[in-house]
């Protein structure tokens, strides 16, 4: 069983000056966060369910990095996303 990753509904995205910001819906000033262009694409492919696998190959693809350093990006972009609660795991049998 693969874990898949979806960004929470509840989470608004909004672009502000050419930076893009994630603004929970319970968010206080404490609670907006900036992402730079890379965490932004990965953000938007978490509309739909996806595993760290699909993400990191989309990531070294779109900006043309090795695996390994893709891979690595992703995976800190998740834990931080799953420690501030904006993005939760489903687990499927069906990866993307």
């Amino acid at each position: 069983m693969d874990t898949n990753y979806q960004r929470l509904p509840d989470v608004a995205a909004r672009a502000v000056a050419g930076t893009c910001l994630l603004i929970p819906a319970r968010a206080s000033a404490r609670s907006i966060y900036t992402l730079n262009p890379a965490a932004q694409h990965l953000w938007e492919l978490l509309a739909q369910p996806r595993s760290a696998d699909a993400l990191t190959q989309a990531l070294a693809e779109r900006y043309r990095i090795a695996s390994e350093q893709a891979r690595n990006d992703v995976a800190a972009f998740l834990s931080d996303m799953l420690a501030k609660g904006l993005v939760r795991e489903a687990r499927s049998r069906f990866p993307p």
